[in-house]
């Protein structure tokens, strides 16, 4: 039995791959007939890719690769660009209720401040996890003022979770 199992342990690790077995299955039966097609795989936020295809939305489809366009986009980068024109837009307005807020984010929303967050968005991220997660970003930016980190970060999940259902404009 062991000698049986030895001499065809290349079968066996098949199993354990279930993907380089069908491969073979197809060699096997269609040799050099069958040809699989290449398949490009972006992963470009792989959740909001699902739910661009899911629900047929070609401007998210756009955002994160799934249509073709001149130039790859980087749906973090859209996000962050949106979040820091409203943090802008808060900080000039003195009766905005996020403007002591948004003055400090001046400056400060970026790529890295937002991934996580628009990452997470699609499996469920609750608004108390998105601020502990931009908390998180203004720490290791150096940020020490418990207080000033807990408001500043409530505004910036904020405006980055509107961010993912406001529609964005074409460019």
């Amino acid at each position: 039995m062991v000698l049986l199992l030895l001499r065809h342990r290349q079968h066996l690790l098949l199993l354990l791959q279930p993907h380089q077995l069908q491969a073979q299955l197809f060699d096997a039966a269609f040799g050099d007939e069958y040809t699989a097609p290449l398949v490009h795989a972006d992963g470009s936020c792989n959740g909001l890719q699902h739910y661009a295809a899911l629900s047929r939305d070609e401007e998210g489809a756009r955002s994160v690769n799934l249509l073709p366009c001149d130039a790859p986009f980087d749906v973090y980068s859209r996000v962050a660009n949106f979040v820091a024109e409203e943090v802008e837009r808060h900080a000039k307005d003195v009766f905005s209720p996020f403007h002591s807020e948004a003055k400090n984010l001046v400056g400060e929303v970026d790529r890295k401040l937002v991934k996580q967050t628009v990452i997470t968005s699609v499996y469920g991220v609750t608004f108390v996890g998105a601020r502990q997660q931009i908390a998180s970003r203004l720490k290791e930016r150096g940020w020490t003022d418990k207080d000033k980190i807990y408001k500043t970060s409530i505004v910036a999940a904020k405006l980055t979770m509107a961010a993912l259902v406001t529609p964005a404009p074409h460019k």
